[in-house]
């Protein structure tokens, strides 16, 4: 239509796209007339109106921003400027600042004589010409600041509980010690689990690996089986946590450590289906993106935080500060969200996840699974060839009375399929190949770690501190004088090699060519012509005598 510009016609279009997801029948995409204004960045009114006229025709064209003819106090050539700079210089991906295009567009009015608009004139003709998504399509290498302007309606819902969960990993911000000695070791790593339909944490898992199958196995194994025994076993068995179940679809990014075969074996196999966020659906992670974050927010304030950035931390020491050990980080996050976490209403559903959980699941109607199950059918495991000593894992050896019966076999069997608990690697589950029946194979060694039970984490932090840097040293200086040894040996037999060689040249030439170089009298020496004199140097005509 006459007078409508292409920027119009765009914004026409928002505004219809918008205005049918008034009138959807799909309540997950049903959108609020205050959430349209507010898009649209006008008032309820005005969008009340726009609905009315456009639902009487359903046209795009009744949706135009209305066109005002005013006359400009803008000369027509400055106008020409404005628009040449703006696309030649504004519109480019080197993305240069609207402040230096303006200093080129004045320049450029004050050599033909023209009087120099100002910024906000220029900014003005920019949001005319162009829309929003049109600026940050010329300007923007990266395509996701385009979908930053997009509208994302939606987001992941289920009708009921267990019907989907969602799990993610964070960093802690939070320095753990040891447990015998208070050294400083790290930053674990949190995983959870959150219910979409209650909003319920239904789990976690600290590891100090990095995000892993195994962390994913260790976070459902908590999730799914009931946490009585479990926060009992911890002192914390005042603490009500009711959730527990299997899931029927498990939904996560797109890392790879959802995506390996291992893991979604295990998951089909107990009937968990897997969904993966696409790229672009970002948006359908929120409720476990929120969870996580705010538990990092609840160790900010404990001692050896890390406060998330170098920024936050200043001259904040956390290594130095830092006090709590794994287990007492455990009990921290367990309380959280048992105690916080599932009490707290949500300020959009206005429900409290645990009294959702309670009103949609009657105590008792849920399959209780054993959690030594779930943990073992999650366990990452591994191939181990059996010797006559055993099975080598983790620098050490595991034995067991059953090995016994398995050496005499051990040429006419497969290497055994060995798994294990990272948490707890003070014993590991092998698989019998001849009854297929687990039994446990224990360490022989323990590298002075205490009786019971140990982490993987633990062995290797033991195993770190013995390598002391003095020692580390001494090692070192004694690897250079035994390299020093061989290398004189190498060079003392070339030597030989040498010296042999010569002598048998000097042997084959005779007499005179076996006198050393060193024996001959010299040029400046007074012998020198007198062993001339004396030496009776044959003619020409003896020569051939």
């Amino acid at each position: 239509m006459k007078g409508h510009t292409d920027r119009n016609w765009a914004i026409a279009k928002h505004r219809a796209r918008l205005l049918d997801l008034l009138n959807t029948p799909d309540p997950k995409q049903r959108l609020s007339v205050r959430l349209v204004a507010r898009e649209l960045n006008l008032g309820e009114r005005q969008v009340r109106n726009l609905r009315q006229a456009y639902e009487q025709r359903r046209l795009v064209s009744d949706l135009l921003p209305k066109v005002r003819e005013r006359n400009t106090r803008i000369d027509g050539r400055v106008e020409r400027i404005i628009d040449e700079r703006i696309a030649t210089d504004y519109m480019r991906l080197e993305a240069p600042k609207l402040s230096k295009v303006v200093t080129k567009i004045r320049a450029a009015c004050i050599r033909e004589g023209l009087r120099p608009p100002a910024r906000r004139t220029v900014e003005h003709r920019l949001r005319l010409r162009y829309t929003d998504e049109e600026v940050v399509r010329a300007r923007a290498s990266d395509p996701a600041e385009l979908r930053r302007l997009r509208y994302l309606p939606g987001t992941i819902s289920a009708p009921a509980p267990l019907h989907i969960w969602q799990i993610d990993h964070t960093p802690a911000d939070l320095i753990i010690v040891q447990n015998e000695d208070g050294r400083p070791i790290g930053r674990p790593t949190i995983t959870a689990a959150v219910d979409v339909s209650t909003g319920a944490a239904m789990g976690f898992a600290v590891s100090f690996q990095d995000p892993s199958v195994v962390s994913n196995a260790m976070c459902l194994a908590h999730a799914i089986a009931p946490k009585k025994a479990w926060l009992e076993a911890r002192g914390l068995g005042h603490i009500d946590w009711p959730m527990h179940g299997r899931p029927k679809m498990l939904h996560a990014d797109s890392g790879s450590d959802y995506q390996s075969k291992r893991f979604n074996d295990a998951c089909r196999s107990i009937g968990i289906e897997r969904s993966s966020r696409e790229a672009g659906t970002v948006h359908t992670g929120g409720m476990i993106e929120r969870l996580v974050g705010l538990t990092n927010e609840v160790l900010d304030d404990l001692p050896g935080r890390t406060g998330g950035s170098v920024k936050r931390r200043a001259r904040y020491d956390a290594e130095e500060k830092a006090v709590l050990t794994l287990k007492q980080l455990e009990y921290v996050l367990a309380i959280y969200f048992a105690e916080i976490r599932n009490t707290t209403r949500n300020s959009e559903t206005g429900r409290v996840p645990y009294d959702s959980w309670k009103e949609a699941v009657p105590e008792g109607s849920i399959q209780a699974d054993d959690a030594d199950f779930i943990r073992n059918h999650f366990l990452p495991q591994q191939e181990r060839m059996l010797s006559q000593s055993g099975i080598r894992m983790f620098g050490t050896t595991y034995q067991a009375k059953e090995f016994h019966r398995l050496v005499s076999m051990r040429d006419r069997i497969n290497p055994l399929i060995v798994r294990y608990d990272p948490r707890d690697i003070s014993f590991v589950l092998v698989r019998d190949p001849t009854s297929g029946e687990d039994f446990p194979a224990f360490p022989k060694r323990r590298f002075g770690l205490p009786d019971g039970p140990f982490a993987r984490w633990e062995l290797e932090a033991a195993r770190k501190i013995a390598r002391h840097p003095l020692h580390e040293f001494r090692q070192g200086v004694a690897f250079e004088e035994i390299d020093g040894i061989a290398n004189n040996a190498i060079e003392a037999k070339s030597e030989r090699k040498r010296a042999a060689k010569k002598a048998e040249i000097a042997e084959a030439r005779g007499p005179m060519s076996a006198r050393s170089a060193d024996t001959l009298p010299s040029a400046n020496d007074e012998t020198d012509v007198e062993w001339k004199e004396n030496v009776a140097f044959p003619t020409s005509f003896e020569r051939f005598v």
